[in-house]
């Protein structure tokens, strides 16, 4: 990552700094880069990234064009027409509020500690990351060693947590486990449960 950045950055500036007729450092400091384990810490990087250009007094959220919150709002909204012509795939942050009220909501809302639905959504995480681990050790194994354990019992516990409601990515995230191969293991069920009703149909 930090090789491909550097590239990615000096590369940039070089041209930038041809086209413009300047010199030196484009960008003051490195970049930043952090672990996002938790929904809750997705929710906040989201949340502070479209706050970037309010806070440095630039344009309000939702008016700053180079941002990709519009983007979040026309696919949620299934704008397909839009959808189609969009930068970013913001399907993994949006599948975590559930509406694009609760999007709006709460990228617009401050994280001052002493929000209600900062409260919530801490609780929530707790409730869910708890009945996973719970799931997990009804098949034997915790949701931390669910990698480690035998493909028979790790598929039992993917699948369970997928009939629980629990996202391909929120699995990932508990489990430790590739996003393709708890997609690989969710599609392996479902063409085997459309096998069976062609065979019985």
């Amino acid at each position: 990552m930090s090789a491909a950045m550097q590239r990615l950055l000096l590369t940039y500036a070089r041209r930038f700094n041809k086209r413009t007729g300047r010199s030196g450092c484009l960008f003051r400091e490195r970049f930043e880069r952090r672990s996002l384990d938790t929904d809750r810490q997705v929710m906040e990087a989201v949340r502070s990234v479209h706050a970037n250009p309010q806070d440095a007094g630039i344009n309000l959220i939702e008016r700053y064009p180079w941002s990709s919150f519009a983007e979040h709002l026309r696919v949620y909204d299934g704008d397909e027409a839009d959808a189609t012509r969009v930068f970013s795939d913001p399907s993994c942050v949006l599948e975590l509020f559930g509406s694009a009220k609760a999007f709006i909501a709460y990228s617009l809302s401050t994280p001052d500690g002493g929000d209600p639905a900062m409260r919530d959504l801490v609780e929530m995480e707790l409730e869910r990351r708890a009945f996973a681990d719970e799931l997990a050790k009804g098949c034997g194994v915790a949701l931390q060693g669910v990698k480690a354990a035998p493909p028979a019992q790790r598929n039992i516990v993917i699948l369970g947590l997928r009939d629980a409601g629990f996202t391909v990515r929120q699995i990932e995230r508990y489990t430790g486990i590739s996003k393709s191969t708890a997609s690989r293991i969710v599609r392996a069920r479902a063409r085997t449960a459309v096998r069976t009703d062609d065979s019985l149909g």
